[in-house]
Order: C-alpha cells, then sequence, then structure tokens
C-alpha cells in the first residue's frame, strides 16, 4: 500500500473506562481538530458539569506521528496520566493513556 492509502487504516479511539467508545478517528494529519468537551460541536461529547463546552482538543502531529493533547479551557483543568495539562502544553498520547476532563475518565486507544 501506499503512505496515503495507510493512514486511512490507522484509527484511534476515546472510550470511557466500561468500554463505550465515544470518538473513533483518524490517525492522520486531515482528520482536522477534535474537541472534547460538552457542546453540542465536540467530536467526543462528555455529559459532566464539570467540563467545559470546549475543554481539550487532540490534533495529529505529523512530525511525532502522534496525536497531541492540549488543554483549551475549564476551570477543572485537563489531565493525562495523573499530570495536568496547561494551556501551553501540547502532550503527546500514548496507547492507553488516560485522559480526565471534568469528572470523567477516558481512555486513548490507537488501533493499527
Amino acid at each position: 500500500r501506499t503512505p496515503s492509502a495507510q493512514h486511512d487504516l490507522r484509527i484511534a479511539t476515546f472510550s470511557l473506562l466500561d468500554g463505550t467508545v465515544l470518538a473513533r478517528f483518524q490517525c492522520h494529519v486531515d482528520a482536522g481538530t477534535l474537541i472534547i468537551g460538552r457542546g453540542s460541536s465536540a467530536a467526543v461529547r462528555v455529559s459532566d458539569a464539570f467540563v467545559h463546552r470546549q475543554h481539550a482538543s487532540v490534533v495529529w502531529d505529523a512530525s511525532m506521528q502522534a496525536h497531541v493533547l492540549r488543554h483549551l479551557g475549564g476551570t477543572n483543568g485537563t489531565w493525562m496520566n495523573l499530570a495536568r495539562v496547561t494551556d501551553t502544553d501540547a502532550v503527546r498520547l500514548s496507547h492507553g493513556a488516560r485522559v480526565r476532563v471534568g469528572r470523567t475518565e477516558l481512555i486513548y486507544h490507537r488501533v493499527h
């Protein structure tokens, strides 16, 4: 396969701890920015009063060949594997990473 055809097969997911998949998305720059939040425009919608409408974002970083997590807003913060993600951080997501927004914990899975 050509590299452009392969990116269609690389998928990542965010799921709840019980295994419920909230979002499936491509591992490619063309996938754009994925918003995690409570708002209707969020690709990963979280029903949690402690989550901002646009709480965090995930984008594919071609140079790292990985998704990157950023905190966008909300006073309750964004956490990855027990470490706080600040407004200025761009944190690389790895398979199995636990991301907490508000009181909701998500698991990032990279499916090849």
